[in-house]
């Protein structure tokens, strides 16, 4: 197959995909319209039923669609993630850290979830300071003698440099 053709080919079904993904998008618009008008009737018929006093004690849709997560408030998942910490008694790794937080009603959304706590708890030195590799802690708060044995230094020390030539490169 020549390289026109390839390319030709290629064009062709980037476009056809694009137009397939525009449909899909908006197939999931309206069916989300027609999810939120169905919500809304159904409320209203609930309380009508449950003025007559005829409500049933099972709901209609017991298990509704999870959306795709908000990302927590900023404060609220960094008050949870100090509670998290304290309650464990030392440095956490943030994959744990995340799972714990996700447990207590904290999602982060993203294609990698973790990796968007990773880079919040990195930014908020404030509060939490890295520890080894891969774990957190509070900053300003000294870890406990079992815990910082177990993550060791805080850092990785600095490689020494090279004996010899300092100097730049090329230079004699």
């Amino acid at each position: 197959m020549s390289t026109e053709t390839m390319v030709s080919t290629l064009r062709e079904r980037r476009l056809s995909l694009g137009g397939e993904r525009r449909d899909v998008a908006a197939r999931i618009q309206t069916e989300q319209a027609r999810y939120t008008e169905l919500t809304e009737e159904l409320d209203r018929i609930e309380g009508l039923l449950e003025f007559y006093g005829a409500l049933d004690p099972v709901p209609v849709d017991p298990t509704p669609p999870s959306p795709t997560p908000e990302p927590p408030a900023d404060g609220a998942w960094r008050a949870e993630a100090v509670r998290i910490l304290e309650e464990h008694g030392g440095p956490l790794h943030y994959r744990e850290l995340y799972h714990m937080l996700a447990v207590r009603g904290f999602p982060f959304g993203g294609r990698t979830p973790e990796a968007v706590l990773l880079s919040s708890l990195s930014r908020a030195r404030t509060t939490f300071t890295a520890v080894g590799r891969g774990g957190y802690w509070l900053t300003g708060v000294e870890i406990p003698a079992a815990a910082s044995q177990a993550w060791g230094p805080a850092r990785r020390p600095q490689r020494p440099q090279p004996i010899g030539r300092r100097g730049k490169r090329g230079s004699t």
